[in-house]
């Protein structure tokens, strides 16, 4: 095979090693903002990020909306579902904090599951939860008030 010929298959292969397969488990007015995002303003399958409908299938599940008690059992069993390298997202203020309704029980999705990034707002923006999506994959900057924070934690213990 010419070496043209071999950058040429690199290239158009490439997309397929960064391809993150997400599951959505979303429920109340964050649920049209995460529906943005497959809608051609966004074009988020040009990012290499793909959206399924089987936990089986994604890395990736981004849970949005208020955490009731059988929301929160289909969370835990897709969370199950999910492929070896699993991240979750809780994206807007109710999966983050909590429920902001004083009539619904307050459940948080880090009580549930490993949370590896928030997004908080009501209901956040969809450049907000790209951005989230793209530095999953990027390795955190320890700055000085980090390290500081960390140390103090210790000595707290």
């Amino acid at each position: 095979m010419s070496p043209l010929l071999e950058k040429w298959k690199d290239y158009f292969q490439k997309p397929d090693r960064i391809t993150r397969r997400v599951f959505v488990a979303a429920k109340g007015c964050c649920a049209i903002e995460v529906e943005n995002l497959i809608a051609s303003t966004y074009d988020i399958q040009r990012l290499g990020i793909d959206f399924v409908q089987d936990p089986r299938s994604a890395s990736l599940m981004i849970v949005s909306g208020w955490i009731d008690d059988s929301f929160a059992d289909e969370i835990i069993e897709n969370y199950a579902y999910l492929e070896q390298d699993k991240k979750v997202v809780a994206v807007g203020i109710c999966s983050v904090a909590a429920n902001i309704f004083y009539t619904e029980k307050k459940i948080r999705l880090a009580d549930l599951v490993p949370v590896a990034s928030y997004i908080p707002g009501c209901p956040p923006r969809p450049e907000a939860m790209i951005q989230a999506i793209l530095n999953l994959d990027v390795p955190a900057k320890k700055t000085k008030k980090m390290t500081y924070l960390s140390e103090v934690m210790k000595s707290n213990g």
